[in-house]
This record gives C-alpha cells, sequence and structure tokens, in this order.
C-alpha cells in the first residue's frame, strides 16, 4: 500500500504543477495583451535595427505583421519621409501572434533571393540575375 500511496502523491502534485503553469501562462498572455507588450517591444526593436524610416513604414504595415493601424504600404510603393514617420508614429496595433501562411513564406524566399540576386528558374535550377549585377 505505500508505493501506491506514493505514486498517487506524485501524480496529484505533478497535476498541481501542470495547472498552475497553464493558469500563469494565461494570466500572463492576459497581461501582455491588455498592455500590449509584444506591439511595444517589437516596435521598439524594429525602430532600432532600421533607421530608414520609408522601409520601416514598409514593415510595420505588412500584412503578416500589421503593427500599427494604417493602410499597407506596398514594397515597390513609393512614400515620403514625412508620410513614413507618420505612419511609423500611428497607434498601435495588437499582436497576438504571426498566423504561419506558407504561400507568405515561399514569397519571402523568392524575393530574399531576389535581392541577393539570385532566380530560380521553371526548371529548378537557380540562375543569376543579369539585371541584379
Amino acid at each position: 500500500m505505500r508505493l501506491a500511496a506514493i505514486i498517487q502523491v506524485a501524480v496529484g502534485i505533478i497535476f498541481v504543477f501542470i495547472l498552475l503553469s497553464i493558469v500563469v501562462t494565461e494570466v500572463n498572455s492576459l497581461i501582455a495583451r491588455a498592455t500590449k507588450l509584444r506591439s511595444k517591444t517589437l516596435r521598439a526593436t524594429i525602430n532600432t535595427v532600421i533607421e530608414d524610416p520609408v522601409i520601416r513604414a514598409k514593415v510595420f504595415t505588412h500584412p503578416l505583421i500589421q503593427l500599427v493601424k494604417a493602410a499597407p504600404v506596398a514594397p515597390s510603393q513609393r512614400i515620403s519621409r514625412d508620410e513614413a514617420e507618420s505612419i511609423a508614429n500611428s497607434a498601435i496595433g495588437s499582436i497576438d501572434y504571426i498566423d504561419h501562411h506558407p504561400q507568405a513564406n515561399s514569397q519571402f524566399a523568392r524575393n530574399h533571393r531576389r535581392a541577393d540576386g539570385l532566380i530560380t528558374s521553371d526548371s529548378g535550377e537557380t540562375v543569376i540575375d543579369e539585371g541584379f549585377c
């Protein structure tokens, strides 16, 4: 009987710890969502990493991020520095998570390869973009 009692106590303690961790995680998420902590941290980090206000505005309004409450700015769209500053300083949105879109990730990979001057042909062969050089 003694071993059964020890196992019951161990299972009970494990259950209490799991339940407590779930409660603490949810309380933490509620506080972060209420104070927009994730959004503020992301905005501060992007402001530190990206110094150009035009690029920063395009990142802030990207459909996957949507950090600010403003109309999206296309990567090829030209905007002035004043417009970019007003977008970057507009009201902050709430970010709970960034949704996974496989097509967006593949589009990012294609754009990244193009930025490096490499393009994948229709046959799957990687070629150098002559316009890049």
